[in-house]
């Protein structure tokens, strides 16, 4: 975990921070003094965010070895000043509501703006309710590239998604040496830091690094293989399940299918109430095709009546492997000239994108294997069989198998595709605990 100090670089309405400001410009440079416990997020830093209403203090940093004046919550000043070792009580010279830090406009540097080539050297005081006074200094770093709150946060403030990490967890080439390439958090075979610690090194030497120390707490883990994994903002297909008439529709269909025991409807509406969009798309080597197209020339989308209907009848003869023949290779439609490095799908009608231009390339994405589960009864249900009397699983499957099976049935056709649905509990281990093969605590039924 770190503490990192962004210098102020400007105010839009100083006079809006009343005679405090003035003070603190007299004695030294304002900085805002954030805390985290992901050094590597930092690159992709695009804000500072405070709680609107909490009390934030200006303080003189000297009696703790830094000749700057820090802004931080009020709530935390005790626990700061003592981790940071202060000697003397803490001289506080102004304070403001987090509230009016945001709408004075607040521009800090971001954390590494100073090195040359950096290419986001602004980071904006902004205004999140998630901000606490449980830890750190109630000033918040945010990446929106790798956190949801971030994400979110960007989306109201509309500030850039920076995420300068690719999927093999290393910087790209948006960021200058010696990040480009870097691990953000393995060092290199030739002994070259990892992310996280190059951040601190860097950081350390330009003065901006207040504290560094270690601390336990819970990091999110691969649920399959226990490794760390990092958030990165990618783009992805989505279901609107957020859309207010939908979401309307699902929690109709709910009241509407009766539940054994009772609480399974309250559990499965809660969760619909509270859900996200459905994020469809995965990023694996193979799975169900998402049978869309976009432009080779220009990017844009071709996903017509025509094109899906020529790759369903592809799929009811051949199955779907054809999707992944010649990855990253371009296809062109129909009959016509041969396009160099493109393969041609003779079954495909005759297509050209809007700007002229007939290579398209396919979606490399899978979809979510809770789509294909949530189609199930679309695969086993005639027509007029739909809802089936019965489905029947563990608790588990109000937020998986019920809850997909019903989103994509609600959408469909306007209803459950289910009367009833029956939830029966879980065999557990000598520990109270579920039996599950990935904990091999699982007892054979012969056995017993």
């Amino acid at each position: 975990s770190v503490f990192v100090a962004l210098p102020v670089a400007s105010v839009k309405d100083e006079a809006a921070l009343g005679k405090g400001l003035k003070a603190v410009k007299e004695l030294g440079r304002l900085h805002f003094l954030v805390w985290t416990t992901t050094p590597w997020t930092l690159p992709a830093n695009q804000a500072v965010a405070l709680h609107p209403e909490m009390d934030y203090v200006a303080v003189d940093f000297a009696a703790a070895g830094r000749e700057a004046v820090v802004v931080l919550a009020k709530a935390r000043l005790e626990a700061v000043w003592k981790e940071l070792g202060g000697k003397e009580p803490p001289v506080v010279l102004a304070s403001w509501k987090g509230r009016a830090l945001a709408e004075a406009g607040v521009v800090c540097g971001t954390p590494l703006g100073d090195r040359a080539g950096f290419p986001w050297t602004a980071s904006r005081v902004v205004l999140a309710d998630y901000v606490t006074a449980e830890d750190g200094t109630g000033a918040v770093h945010t990446a929106p590239g790798h956190g949801a709150d971030d994400y979110l946060t960007a989306l109201r403030e509309k500030l850039e998604v920076a995420c300068p990490v690719d999927g093999a967890g290393r910087y790209t080439a948006e960021l200058p040496a010696p990040f480009a390439g870097a691990h953000i958090f393995n060092k290199g075979a030739d002994g070259a830091p990892s992310g996280n610690d190059l951040v601190c090194e860097l950081l350390a030497a330009s003065g901006r690094l207040y504290a560094k120390g270690s601390l336990q707490h819970n990091y999110q883990h691969c649920w399959r293989c226990k490794n760390p994994i990092a958030y990165r903002a990618t783009e992805q297909w989505f279901l609107h399940v957020t859309e207010e008439s939908f979401r309307k529709d699902l929690l109709r269909a709910v009241g509407e299918t009766r539940w054994v025991p009772a609480q399974g409807a309250e559990r499965i509406g809660a969760m619909l109430s509270g859900r996200p969009d459905w994020c469809l798309s995965r990023q694996r080597l193979w799975g169900t095709p998402i049978p869309i197209f976009s432009c080779a020339a220009c990017g844009k989308t071709m996903a017509d009546d025509d094109s899906l209907a020529a790759v369903e009848r592809r799929v009811a003869e051949h199955g779907s492997d054809f999707w992944f023949a010649e990855p990253g290779r371009a296809v062109v439609f129909g009959a016509g000239p041969d396009e160099p490095g493109a393969s041609r799908w003779e079954f495909m009608p005759a297509k050209a994108c809007a700007c002229g231009k007939a290579v398209f390339r396919r979606e490399t994405d899978i979809l979510d294997v809770w789509l294909d589960s949530g189609a199930s009864w679309l695969a086993v249900l005639g027509e007029g069989e739909v809802p089936c009397d019965l489905y029947l699983e563990g608790s588990d499957q109000h937020r998986g198998w019920f809850q997909s099976s019903l989103v994509l049935a609600v959408a469909l056709t306007g209803r459950a595709p289910y009367k009833t649905v029956i939830t029966h509990g879980f065999v557990l281990d000598d520990k109270g605990r579920a039996m599950h093969k990935s904990l091999g605590n699982v007892v054979s039924p012969q056995e017993v």
